[in-house]
């Protein structure tokens, strides 16, 4: 095989390496990858001792040096040219491609950015934005052997830029909508945040007005609403304390669901015990309002059948997940059997009417038992 069949047969070899790395580039948003992966391309592409990647900085009055391969590429990483000079610099204001295969009689030539590496010759295009603006330069340097770059590389090379430079556009604009939705998100967290505070102020009022109030009917209306306003307030707390824009751990949110309802019996005097077995499950905010709505309604239905005077001693909640991913949260209570069932009470709805229309929310059920002593709330719904 001669000489030129061997160039030829390397020149092939490269073209197909650059191919596959521009197939590659439409699969990738990280920019620094891209980057890798093109200055690569074209050293095993172009045959060439080294490449580099220059792009305008914020301010477009330099080309900086992003990204380098070669003998000298952590030394000239981060190096600057100004803007309009140099090969760089010529092929940036004229957008257009540019061959020197003689730099030492080349009077575009700037100068080398390190000391320790010296030009012979070099390939280089610009990169351009959608609008066809240019925002950056591609070189290939020192073709091995001393060859000349010739302009059936250019082709390939022009190719290999254009995909590039869609690449580095779309990750761009991919690091934008990052920024955006984390603005999103602070501004949702801050959102949860007020409202939590409001609603906490609301119930401090309400609370201070119910020392004042005398009619014992008022005062557990007053008392019932507060619970449920706390029981909101809870929820948007734990959205804002958290990292999850829309969820929630649902069996932290129900533990602090109990520690209202024991202040709540606390305020009607009477003295019951309150224990949870909930499994952790991290539920979105939606459905975990719905939950703990559901909660705070039977802890509540128990105190009103205590200051109805019926007996009961202890409460027990449970949360679990099934490998079906079946969520049972369960409120039992022994003493006296209760065997309310959802419907209507002197007229109004009683809670487990209310809890039933929210479980429905749900597309979930609610099942009631009378297991001798006591009575059992089951609800049920799929994650």
């Amino acid at each position: 095989m001669n000489t030129n069949e061997v160039r030829e047969d390397q020149f092939i070899v490269g073209n197909e390496a650059l191919s596959k790395v521009i197939a590659s580039l439409n699969r990738t948003l990280d920019l620094n990858e891209v980057l890798l992966k093109c200055l690569e391309a074209i050293k095993i592409g172009l045959d060439s001792e080294a490449s580099s990647l220059m792009l305008l900085d914020n301010e477009k009055k330099n080309l900086k040096v992003s990204m380098a391969t070669g003998p000298v590429k952590d030394e000239i990483l981060g190096a600057t040219i100004p803007k309009g000079m140099g090969i760089a610099g010529w092929v940036l204001d004229n957008n257009e491609p540019y061959i020197s295969n003689d730099i030492k009689d080349d009077e575009l030539f700037y100068k080398d950015l390190s000391p320790s590496f010296t030009t012979r010759n070099i390939i280089c295009v610009p990169l351009k934005n959608a609008s066809g603006d240019p925002f950056g330069v591609l070189q290939a340097i020192n073709k091995i052997e001393g060859l000349p770059f010739k302009k059936e590389e250019l082709k390939i090379f022009q190719t290999l830029s254009m995909q590039v430079s869609t690449a580095i556009e779309r990750s761009k604009i991919y690091e934008e909508q990052e920024k955006q939705l984390d603005h999103k998100k602070e501004y949702i967290s801050e959102l949860h945040h007020r409202l939590k505070n409001s609603l906490s102020v609301i119930s401090g009022l309400i609370e201070f007005d119910i020392d004042d109030v005398q009619d014992e009917k008022a005062r557990y209306l007053l008392t019932f609403t507060n619970s449920r306003i706390r029981t909101l307030a809870k929820a948007h707390s734990a959205q804002s304390d958290g990292k999850n824009e829309d969820h929630i751990q649902l069996d932290e949110y129900i533990r602090d669901i109990v520690k209202n309802a024991e202040k709540t019996f606390d305020d009607f005097d009477q003295q019951i015990t309150i224990s949870t077995d909930l499994k952790p499950l991290n539920l979105d905010l939606n459905r975990s309002i719905l939950c703990g709505l559901s909660v705070n309604e039977l802890l509540l239905n128990e105190l009103s059948r205590l200051l109805e005077g019926d007996t009961v001693s202890e409460i027990k909640v449970s949360l679990s997940v099934s490998d079906e991913n079946n969520v049972s949260l369960v409120i039992e209570s022994s003493g006296s059997s209760d065997d309310e069932m959802p419907g209507i009470k002197n007229g109004k709805p009683n809670s487990r009417f209310i809890v039933k229309s929210l479980i429905n929310k749900l597309d979930g059920s609610i099942e009631h038992s009378v297991p001798g002593q006591g009575s059992k709330t089951e609800i049920s719904f799929t994650l």
